[in-house]
């Protein structure tokens, strides 16, 4: 609990900020927004998600389901901004994105439970089928 708290918050004030500054138009914002090809008023709305993810995020411990969902929408803009920065081409980003798929992809659990890859068999390895199963 204490984990998930810690977490929230580091959320919300991160992503909180940052929609803070582009629903104002603050000039960091007004920069970035022309850097990446995006109009001011589109900045703005970026920033109004951000903040509505941060309002579902701190909500969450009172309303689960709202700060799972809340937290979805944070990582849709997360993946939106790799996009943009991929499509822009900014130094060195390619690599990096690439070298850190790969790592997340060593991540993903390999548990004991594969299909086998020969034969018509739909068992799993190293699992029975239950009893009269066909």
């Amino acid at each position: 609990m204490i984990l998930t708290n810690t977490l929230a918050c580091a959320i919300v004030l991160i992503f909180g900020a940052s929609g803070v500054l582009n629903t104002l138009a603050l000039p960091k914002a007004r920069e970035l927004a022309a850097e990446t090809g995006f109009s001011v008023a589109a900045y703005r709305r970026i920033g109004v998600l951000q903040l509505a993810g941060v309002a579902g995020v701190a909500l969450g411990p009172a309303v689960p389901a709202l700060g799972g969902l809340a937290g979805v929408g944070l990582l849709l803009l997360l993946a939106g901004a790799v996009v943009v920065h991929l499509r822009k081409g900014h130094p060195g980003c390619q690599d990096r994105a690439r070298r850190r798929v790969r790592r997340a992809c060593r991540l993903i659990p390999r548990g004991p439970v594969r299909l086998k890859r020969r034969g018509s068999s739909p068992h799993l390895h190293g699992w029975a089928a239950p009893a009269g199963s066909p």
